[in-house]
C-alpha cells in the first residue's frame, strides 16, 4: 500500500479526533433563557390547543438552541417536549426516539408554513370537557391531534400515528413555500445537515456553499466526510492487521509477541471511534447509519474475538514457560491442545453472538446445526476420531515425548503427540506418523519406563555334555550372577529347561538393575562373555544344529543277495 495513502489516512483520522476534542471543550454552549429542566416543565397535552402550542413554542426554543450552540449530544428539554407531542406507539421500539424527533421537527416546519386558525377555534381543556372532544383536525390539512385511549399516555392529546406517517410527504411538499413568519431555517434542516457535537460547527459553516447542498437526505459535505472517514478507517485497519502479523512473525519470546492482541484492540477501538464520528460528528441518519453501525459493530466483535483468541493462546504459552515445560513434552502438548480448543470455542461463540446481533435467530440456527450436524459428523468422522484419540492419549499418558516405545510392529522414540497424529522416530532415523485413532486402539509397550531389564539367554549345549559338566556350568553361572553388582539379588535362576532337537537347553534368568537400554546392552555383553568362559572351562561347548542319519538294509534282501552270489 503506498505510503502517501497511509499517511493521508492517519492525517484524516487525527484531524477528526482533534476536531472532536475541540468540540467537547465547547459542548456546553449557552442555551435559551426560556429553557428549563425537562422534568420541572413537562408539556401540557390536555387539549389540542395545548399540544399545538407546546410543539410550536418549543420548536422556536429548539431552533434558537441549535443556531446558538449547534447540535447537542442529547435532545434538549425543548426537543424532548416536542417529541412528547408525537404518538409513536405504532413505531418499532428500537427507533421510536429518532422517529419522534424527526416527526416533531418536520411538523414544526409544516405548521410554520400553513395558516393557523384563530386561537378561539382550537379546542382547549374546557372545550374538550364540555363537548367531549376526542379528535381535532387542523382545517384544510390531514394533520390530526387525537386523544390517546390506552397506555401510559392515556388521556393526552397527541399528533396521531396517521399524521406521523404523512408528515414526511407534507414536509417535502411545502419545502419551496415561504414561511409565514419570514424565518429562513427550521429545526429539521439544521438538525439534519449541521454537524454533530464532535465536529466544530464553525469549521463546517466555513465550507463552500455547494458543499451544503442536500443530496439523498444528507448534505454533500457529510457524504464527502463519510467517504474520507471510511477510506481512512479501512486503510488504518489494514495497516494495523499487517503490523500485528509482522510484529509477531519477527519476534521471539512471549512478551515480545504482542502484535496480534495489540492490533485486535486497536481495531476494536477504531471501530467504536469511527461509529462515534459518524453518529456524533458527521451525523449520518436513516438507513445508512443503520448499515454502517451494523458493519462497524461486526468489525468490533471480530476485533474482540481476535483479541480473546490471541489472549487464550498466549495464556497457554505463558503456562508452558511459567512451569518450564518442554515444548515437545506431553504436558506442553496438552496445554497447547486445550488452549486451541478454547480458542476455537471462543471463535464459535463470537460467531453466534454476531449472528444474534445481526438478527439471525440463534435457536433455529442451533436446531439446524443439530440436524445437519449428523451429516457433518459423518463427513469428518476420521478427524473427530483422531481428535478423540489424541485426547485419550493426553488423558491416559501411555507415552510421553522422548520415550522409546513399541507400537504394534513399529518401535522408536516419540517425537510429537499432536491433536490428530503422533510422530515416532525409529532406530533407523525414519519418522513414522500414526493417527491417534489407530494409536489409541493398539498395544503400546513403553520401554523407557522399565524399572529393570530382564536378562534371559537360552543356552543350547551339546548332547555330549555330561551331567557333572551341566551341574558345574549351572553353578558357575548362578554364582557369577550373584556376584555381579548390576544383577538384582534373589532374581537369578539357572535351570535345565529341556531337551531340544539337537541340544540340551539351559535357561538363564536374572533382572539387571538398569533403566537405560544402552547401559543394559553393555551389561548384557559382559554377562554373555562370562557365560561363554564358564561353558568353555567346564569342557563343554554350544551345540550346532545337526541331524544324524542311520543307514540299514533289509535282512531278506541280504539273504537273497548272498544266495545269488553262492550260485
Amino acid at each position: 500500500m503506498p505510503r502517501i495513502a497511509v499517511r493521508l489516512a492517519f492525517v484524516v483520522s487525527a484531524a477528526m479526533l482533534i476536531g472532536s476534542l475541540v468540540a467537547l471543550v465547547h459542548s456546553d454552549a449557552a442555551r435559551s433563557a426560556n429553557d428549563k429542566p425537562y422534568l420541572l416543565s413537562l408539556p401540557d397535552l390536555s387539549s389540542p390547543r395545548a399540544t399545538l402550542d407546546t410543539l410550536i413554542s418549543n420548536g422556536d426554543i429548539a431552533m434558537q438552541e441549535v443556531l446558538a450552540g449547534g447540535v447537542p449530544w442529547q435532545p434538549s428539554a425543548a426537543m424532548l417536549r416536542m417529541m412528547d407531542t408525537i404518538n409513536v406507539a405504532e413505531v418499532a421500539s428500537a427507533s421510536r426516539d429518532l422517529e419522534a424527533a424527526l416527526a416533531a421537527s418536520q411538523l414544526d416546519d409544516v405548521l410554520n408554513h400553513v395558516t393557523l386558525p384563530p386561537l378561539s377555534e382550537i379546542p382547549d381543556a374546557a372545550m374538550v370537557k364540555q363537548q367531549n372532544i376526542t379528535e381535532w383536525r387542523l382545517p384544510g390539512t390531514p394533520i390530526v391531534i387525537a386523544r390517546v385511549a390506552t397506555g401510559p399516555q392515556s388521556g393526552q392529546f397527541l399528533f396521531s400515528p396517521q399524521t406521523v406517517a404523512l408528515v414526511g410527504s407534507l414536509y417535502d411538499a411545502l419545502r419551496d413555500i415561504p414561511y409565514r413568519d419570514g424565518r429562513r431555517a427550521n429545526v429539521y434542516d439544521e438538525w439534519r445537515y449541521m454537524p454533530g457535537p464532535l465536529l466544530p460547527r464553525a469549521a463546517v459553516a466555513m465550507l463552500p456553499t455547494p458543499l451544503h447542498m442536500p443530496l439523498f437526505g444528507q448534505a454533500l459535505w457529510q457524504w464527502i466526510g463519510l467517504g474520507l472517514l471510511l477510506v481512512a478507517n479501512a486503510i488504518v485497519m489494514l495497516e494495523m492487521i499487517a503490523w500485528g502479523i509482522r510484529q509477531d512473525a519477527h519476534r521471539d519470546g512471549l512478551f515480545h509477541r504482542y502484535g496480534h492482541p495489540a492490533a485486535a484492540l486497536a481495531i476494536t477501538a477504531l471501530s467504536f471511534i469511527t461509529l462515534a464520528l459518524i453518529q456524533y460528528g458527521l451525523k449520518i441518519w436513516g438507513g445508512m447509519i443503520e448499515t454502517l453501525s451494523l458493519l462497524l459493530m461486526l468489525t468490533a466483535i471480530c476485533g474482540m474475538a481476535w483479541f480473546a483468541v490471541s489472549a487464550i493462546l498466549r495464556a497457554g504459552d505463558l503456562i508452558i514457560d511459567g512451569y518450564a515445560m518442554r515444548h515437545s513434552g506431553l504436558d506442553a502438548q496438552l496445554v497447547k491442545v486445550v488452549s486451541m480448543l478454547l480458542a476455537i470455542a471462543t471463535g464459535i461463540g463470537a460467531g453466534f453472538f454476531a449472528a444474534e446481533f445481526v438478527g439471525v435467530p440463534v435457536g433455529p440456527l442451533l436446531a439446524g446445526l443439530g440436524i445437519g450436524g449428523l451429516a457433518v459428523a459423518l463427513a469428518v468422522r476420521p478427524t473427530l476420531e483422531n481428535v478423540i484419540g489424541g485426547l485419550t492419549l493426553f488423558a491416559d499418558r501411555p507415552a510421553r515425548v522422548g520415550e522409546f516405545c513399541r507400537f504394534g510392529a513399529e518401535s522408536g522414540t516419540v517425537e510429537e503427540i499432536g491433536l490428530r497424529t503422533t510422530k515416532i522416530r525409529r532406530t533407523d532415523d525414519a519418522v513414522v506418523t500414526i493417527s491417534n485413532a489407530e494409536l489409541a486402539q493398539i498395544r503400546i509397550e513403553n520401554l523407557s519406563r522399565r524399572r529393570k531389564f530382564f536378562f534371559n539367554p537360552l543356552l543350547r549345549l551339546r548332547f555330549e555334555t555330561t551331567a557333572q559338566q551341566l551341574q558345574a556350568i549351572a553353578t558357575g553361572i548362578e554364582t557369577m550372577l550373584q556376584e555381579h553388582t548390576k544383577v538384582l539379588d534373589d532374581t537369578e535362576r539357572v535351570r535345565l529347561s529341556g531337551f531340544g532337537d539337537y541340544a540340551l537347553e539351559l535357561d538363564v534368568r536374572a533382572y539387571v538393575d538398569v533403566t537405560d537400554a544402552v547401559e543394559f546392552q553393555s551389561v548384557q555383553e559382559e554377562l554373555n562373555f562370562r557365560i561363554l568362559d564358564i561353558v568353555r572351562r567346564a569342557g563343554s561347548n554350544f551345540a550346532l544344529p545337526s541331524r544324524t542319519n542311520y543307514v540299514t538294509r533289509d535282512p531278506e534282501r541280504v539273504r537273497d543277495d548272498m544266495a545269488d552270489a553262492g550260485t
